[in-house]
C-alpha cells in the first residue's frame, strides 16, 4: 500500500512541474494556443530560440516577468503551444503584459 501511495505522489509531483496555463496580466495562455494568440495576450517574449530535434523544429519562447515571478518557457511545435514550464525567478521589473 505504501508503494502505491509513494508512486502516486511521485507522479502527481512530476505532473505539477509542467504548467498548463500562464497568466500575462489579465490574459491566460494555455497549452494548445497558437503563436498569434500568445503574442496578442503576452506580447513579444524576452528571448526566442529554435531547436532542431529528430528532424523537427521546436521553438522556445522565454518570458521573464520580473523578480517576483518565475520565468516561463513556452515550447511550440507545428505552430501550437505544447508545454509551459516554470524556471527560476526572473530579474528586474515585470515585462509581461
Amino acid at each position: 500500500m505504501r508503494t502505491i501511495f509513494g508512486l502516486t505522489l511521485a507522479i502527481l509531483l512530476s505532473l505539477s512541474s509542467a504548467a498548463y496555463g500562464f497568466r500575462c496580466g489579465t490574459n491566460l495562455v494555455n497549452v494548445g494556443d497558437i503563436k498569434l494568440q500568445v503574442l496578442q495576450k503576452c506580447g513579444e517574449p524576452t528571448y526566442k530560440e529554435l531547436i532542431k530535434t529528430d528532424g523537427f523544429i521546436v521553438e522556445k519562447w522565454y518570458y521573464d516577468c520580473g523578480s517576483q515571478r518565475l520565468i516561463q518557457t513556452l515550447t511550440f511545435s507545428g505552430g501550437f503551444l505544447q508545454t509551459i514550464e516554470e524556471g527560476d525567478y526572473g530579474k528586474g521589473p515585470d515585462r509581461c503584459q
